[in-house]
């Protein structure tokens, strides 16, 4: 399932809403390393990186692999799955 979402995502035709689940993403990273009370330093040390390599995986400068990923989440202690569920469905509602 992981990989079936993260082979969807490449597929969008619009690269906004490939950017809007990247953008998700990350912040699901940031919100999680704050709840949990962890510099991005001290993150960065439980995953074996620089502060400035989390960082840029945390801003989205950088993209985030799988075994990434898989990694942010066993420190978290959180559902890869979780991380990466799509953000839900927004519909534009039309004016009248």
């Amino acid at each position: 399932m992981v990989l079936l979402f993260l082979f969807e995502i490449n597929k969008f035709e619009s690269p906004d809403m490939k950017n809007e689940v990247k953008t998700i993403i990350c912040q699901r990273i940031r919100k999680l390393r704050k709840c949990k009370g962890l510099s991005q330093q001290e993150t960065a040390d439980l995953l074996n990186m620089s502060q400035s390599a989390y960082s840029d995986l945390e801003t989205g400068k950088t993209a985030i692999d799988i075994e990434k990923l898989s990694r942010i989440a066993e420190v978290f202690q959180y559902l890869l799955t979780q991380l990466i569920a799509p953000p839900p469905m927004r519909f534009k509602t039309a004016k009248t």
